[in-house]
């Protein structure tokens, strides 16, 4: 007898676990989720647009700027981009950086767009728990396009005054890399497998400054060119460059962070080098 009364719990824990489809769920009123006149996609997803926006839709590579709240199904907020202190979050469609079903959810919107997403477990958290939100757990979004970001294309964007671009004036080499020579220099040329000893400044094209070697403090940057162990654009930009030579490079995103961006660098951001080439020495 007491085998059977030590496993009753048991079996009602495995009763009540929640089996991550939003048809199994009950969800609270004020959320305001009727699976009925919501469009269910073959992934499982539940959509409905509650604003449609206006403009160009969102695709595969598009950098979007996205303020949510999402809640569990009994209403219990996990995260919300409106909180005090928040900012909207920003991510590139199709590289995988945010909840698949939030990702999915966000294709085909225009700016200024909202929607409520229901995400099965399945397109969530699945069988991980994370602070409040249990194993298997539904979630409910609401979603609000608010941007898109850069593209990453230097051709696209729009650059602070001080920095001086002026692309029309550039070399605009195959890879897309943008290339100014602020100073010609007489000394040697730098050539692959050589150790370049460099000062460098480098801005977002609002003006914002992310780098420099010549910040208090810092020292001349030392690499050995083609090892691979910078930005490709930098290492392009470089390329043949003689020492006591100044070059302005502006570098498509592709050739800097990509859609990962790093720290203040945001997904899909242009970049602006000012590089001084100081020595090139044979290895």
């Amino acid at each position: 007898m007491s085998r059977h009364l030590l496993a009753l719990p048991l079996l009602l824990l495995v009763a009540c676990a929640p089996s991550g489809d939003p048809a199994d769920e009950r969800f609270a009123s004020e959320l305001g989720v009727d699976l009925s006149t919501m469009e269910k996609r073959e992934s499982g997803l539940y959509v409905q647009d509650l604003v449609e926006g206006t403009g160009p839709e969102a695709g595969d590579g598009t950098h979007v700027i996205v303020a949510y709240t999402g809640w569990l199904t009994d209403g219990t907020k996990f995260a919300s981009t409106h909180d005090e202190g928040r900012e909207p979050i920003q991510f590139v469609l199709g590289a995988h950086q945010v909840l698949p079903g939030l990702e999915e959810g966000m294709y085909g919107m225009k700016v200024g767009g909202k929607r409520k997403l229901v995400l099965p477990s399945s397109l969530a958290l699945g069988s991980i728990s994370f602070g409040v939100i249990p194993a298997n757990a539904v979630l409910v979004y609401e979603v609000e396009l608010v941007a898109f970001g850069p593209t990453g294309d230097p051709a696209e964007e729009t650059y602070a005054a001080e920095l001086g671009v002026d692309l029309t004036t550039m070399e605009k080499r195959e890879s897309g890399l943008y290339v100014q020579d602020v100073v010609v220099g007489t000394g040697a040329e730098a050539l692959s497998g050589m150790e370049l000893t460099v000062h460098y400044t480098g801005w977002l094209t609002d003006g914002t400054q992310f780098d420099s070697s010549r910040s208090e403090g810092r020292t001349p940057m030392q690499f050995i060119l083609g090892a691979n162990s910078l930005i490709q654009g930098f290492e392009e930009g470089v390329q043949g460059m003689k020492v006591g030579g100044k070059r302005k490079l502006v570098l498509p995103s592709k050739l800097a962070y990509g859609v990962d961006g790093y720290g203040s660098i945001q997904p899909n951001a242009v970049l602006v080098f000012e590089v001084e080439l100081l020595e090139a020495t044979a290895q």
